[in-house]
């Protein structure tokens, strides 16, 4: 009797450090899939940083660029001379 008590405790026992460790198991998949989430959004924002710094360059360019020809284009006005 004894011996099957301690057989049916030992298998109770495996039992629920099983379940523990699937339990352990799961959780870590979990985390995975939401560092992953985390990584691709960061990667997204990462992108759109990206893009809205080469797009501001682009503008400044273009900017410099009106300036200079406004610049060249206008006439010199006198130098005070009326």
């Amino acid at each position: 009797m004894v011996v099957l008590y301690l057989l049916n405790a030992n298998r109770a026992d495996r039992r629920e450090y099983q379940e523990a460790i699937d339990r352990a198991e799961r959780r870590a998949d979990e985390a995975e899939v939401r560092r992953s989430a985390a990584e691709a959004r960061l990667d997204n924002l990462q992108q759109a940083v990206d893009e809205a710094r080469s797009a501001r360059r682009a503008a400044e360019d273009h900017a410099d660029s009106l300036l200079r020809e406004l610049t060249r284009l206008r006439p010199h006005e006198p130098g005070g001379d009326a």
